[in-house]
């Protein structure tokens, strides 16, 4: 089997996608446990400033449009921490928010924001079930069929993600959902970057 290396040098072999899924970015992963889609404990990893709560309104805001752009379910804004090794879930919206928000975790374990991370590329899970990236267990209890997440990205810093969990209609998420949730993290990047450069000065 061939392997390849990650942006951070991690050892990565190839993985099943779901049947019928085009995938745009993530068709590889580190070698790791089964996957979550957040992470599944409250780890004591911060930089402090990502968790600043000056920041929860403006990302909150920026879920709920994200949420409304793809017509997800639950929609979540991550940060990346200690040079993108940790995932901190800032802010969510939607049916899973309170089961989300807050967490944080090691980004080799955390899912498909933990993938983004990695890949710096989108991640996109057509059918839940069955498909590796995610551990089957939360896949039932929480009826995730179908997730996307996209790098917050700028001036080639990763910054953090953003992750939709089920469309409302029930359609799995699509190439097009795909690229309108890319674009709306790049035109928020610089914001975001800008908020935390802010607060990491104060």
């Amino acid at each position: 089997m061939a392997h390849t290396m990650g942006p951070r040098g991690r050892t990565q072999i190839p993985i099943n996608p779901s049947p019928g899924c085009i995938h745009s970015g993530g068709a590889t992963l580190a070698q790791r446990q089964p996957l979550c889609p957040f992470p599944c404990s409250i780890l004591p990893m911060s930089d402090g400033w990502q968790s600043d709560p000056r920041l929860l309104p403006d990302l909150e805001t920026l879920a709920q449009r994200a949420q409304a752009l793809v017509q997800a379910e639950t929609a979540v804004v991550a940060l990346a921490e200690a040079g993108g090794t940790h995932v901190y879930y800032a802010a969510a919206v939607g049916k899973h928010a309170a089961a989300i928000v807050g967490k944080r975790g090691a980004a080799a374990t955390a899912g498909l924001c933990g993938l983004a991370f990695d890949s710096q590329t989108p991640v996109r899970v057509c059918q839940a079930k069955g498909d590796e990236r995610l551990r089957q267990d939360y896949v039932t209890a929480l009826g995730i069929e179908t997730a996307l997440a996209v790098p917050i990205v700028h001036a080639g810093q990763l910054i953090g993600a953003l992750m939709v969990l089920n469309q409302l209609e029930g359609r799995p998420f699509d190439a097009m959902a795909e690229q309108q949730l890319q674009s709306y993290a790049q035109t928020i990047a610089p914001t975001i970057a800008s908020t935390l450069d802010k607060l990491k000065t104060d």
